[in-house]
């Protein structure tokens, strides 16, 4: 499949992925006669627009594409003001926001002109927004926004809805923002008066004209999502009751760490504090360095009720289910050597281990965890417990509709196949944290050994993320003791629960490398989870 003309959504070339297409894409400008990279399917993941082409040269300025070569124009012709705007020393700016991974290929972030300015200098890419809107099959089309400036910007959204819904458009907002990271919310949106957005010949949205009509008034049933931040007593009283901060110095756009002097440590206890005040559900990793007083606001106003306990099963801990899973263990291991030849290195590092230790683990595949299993020795093996997300994993299994008898069959299978055999360990990465690291406490506290992901999900590009402070909270409040796993060769394998026969090579060499024992004192959680980070990706 060859694609080209706008950025291919992530999602989708996953999906096409998943069942043995073979992906090509391209990037490029008129100006650039007209590709600049082209994406390798061998070599890059989903939502990489690929590597430059040779005869080019890219860098990037303040995340801009900037290209020259000699495929780059030297100008618009009769129009010697637009060619001064568009180059820089002989470098043409294509006006394109990009990043560029571990892997070294370019991933697409969105159109310089269309991104959304925060007062404290964070950039917002509608583009991203967007994509979370459009996931709702309510939502045919939008356009993201936005309006004001400065402490006065809004987040705008303008919805094309499916002709079906008549409800209103506040409960999509929320939705949305439940998904969305608190400094992305959507505070406004308005319904698009037409049958379609304004659109160039090569069918993009024309934002301009979507913006010039908001502006006049020309979109219809405005509705609000959460209001701009207004000083709230209770929020004031969290905050200073949790640090010791004089009222005058919690402003809307005090920010937590650089204004008000919380560290790492004070963050995730203050997403504990705001749980336990409001009882709501918080994902500690939108409260970060650059969060704002206002955003901790719109938190607390858009964050769900609690609701959902993080269960601790106890039962495949006890020796008659310890016994079938080595058993089980034993019998399908040799069949794993089919998809795969194994090497193991750094054995040497687990020899007297002593009591529970945590293996922190890159995530390549769902194969992940079998693999690091079959390459411990047993006495090891059969007292490790493996960690899972309950969104991601659980849920999955776990409908709520459909046939009783359906639901039944399935969650009993999925208990039986991951929780007994493998020792899966539920945990959930936007709610319950004291719940989870209480869970956790009890599991080291028994003697049990754990295998954790600490970036938080299978990478899409085959790169190492950056590791959550989650891993740190247990290094250092548990003082368990870390050993560093790296996983190679397990990219292209089961990455989404199928086997792209295509795309995987023959028997291919999947290595698993075991680093020395870590033991942390440092009350800087992130600083710890960079640290186990930076192991793994030295192996």
């Amino acid at each position: 499949m060859i694609v080209g003309g706008a950025a291919f959504d992530r999602n989708i070339d996953e999906f096409w992925r998943c069942i043995a297409y073979t992906i090509f894409q391209g990037y490029g400008l008129t100006e650039t006669a007209p590709l600049i990279t082209l994406a390798d399917p061998a070599q890059t993941g989903a939502g990489s627009i690929g590597k430059v082409l040779d005869g080019q040269k890219i860098r990037l300025v303040d995340s801009e594409i900037y290209v020259r070569g000699n495929n780059v124009s030297p100008g618009y012709y009769e129009n010697p003001q637009l060619t001064e705007e568009a180059f820089s020393k002989g470098w043409f700016k294509t006006g394109d926001l990009a990043e560029i991974g571990e892997d070294g290929n370019l991933y697409f972030k969105g159109r310089k002109d269309t991104v959304v300015v925060r007062a404290d200098g964070i950039n917002i890419y509608p583009e991203d927004i967007e994509s979370v809107l459009k996931a709702n099959s309510l939502v045919k089309d939008c356009v993201v926004l936005g309006l004001g400036y400065g402490s006065n910007l809004e987040i705008h959204a303008v919805l094309m809805l499916e002709d079906k819904y008549s409800g209103s458009p506040e409960n999509i907002i929320k939705e949305a923002n439940r998904k969305l990271n608190v400094y992305q919310h959507i505070n406004s949106c308005s319904i698009w008066d037409g049958d379609d957005f304004p659109r160039t010949s090569t069918e993009k949205i024309k934002r301009n004209e979507v913006a010039k009509a908001v502006s006049s008034g020309r979109t219809k049933k405005k509705a609000r999502g959460p209001k701009p931040y207004r000083k709230s007593q209770e929020i004031l009283e969290v905050i200073k009751n949790f640090h010791k901060i004089k009222s005058k110095s919690i402003r809307k756009e005090a920010r937590l760490e650089k204004d008000l002097g919380l560290d790492s440590l004070d963050l995730v206890q203050l997403a504990g504090a705001i749980e336990e005040k409001y009882d709501i559900e918080v994902d500690d990793s939108q409260i970060f360095a650059g969060t704002t007083v206002g955003d901790l606001e719109t938190l607390i106003k858009s964050s769900r009720k609690a609701s959902q306990k993080i269960p601790f099963y106890s039962l495949p801990f006890r020796a008659p289910v310890r016994f079938i899973r080595v058993i089980f263990q034993y019998i399908l291991y040799p069949f794993m050597s089919v998809i795969y030849r194994l090497k193991v290195e750094g054995r040497e590092n687990l020899k007297n281990l002593k009591g529970p230790v945590v293996f922190a683990a890159n995530h390549t595949s769902h194969l992940d965890t079998f693999v690091v299993l079959y390459s411990l020795p047993l006495k090891l093996r059969k007292r490790v417990a493996t960690l899972m997300s309950i969104e991601h994993h659980f849920n999955h299994f776990f409908y709520q509709s459909g046939p009783w008898w359906r639901r039944a069959v399935e969650a009993m299978g999925f208990y039986l196949l991951v929780n007994l055999f493998i020792n899966v360990f539920p945990l959930s990465r936007t709610h319950g944290f004291k719940q989870i690291m209480e869970n956790i406490g009890r599991m080291l506290s028994r003697g049990w050994s754990m295998l954790i992901y600490p970036e938080g999900g299978v990478t899409t590009d085959g790169g190492i993320k950056e590791f959550e402070p989650g891993v740190g909270v247990i290094a250092s409040d548990m003082e368990a003791s870390v050993v560093p796993v790296r996983i190679k060769g397990l990219f292209n394998i089961l990455r989404n629960g199928i086997l792209p026969w295509k795309h995987m090579p023959r028997w291919p060499l999947v290595t698993v490398s075991f680093g020395k024992l870590e033991r942390f004192k440092d009350k800087d959680y992130r600083k710890i989870a960079g640290i186990i980070e930076k192991a793994v990706r030295s192996l």
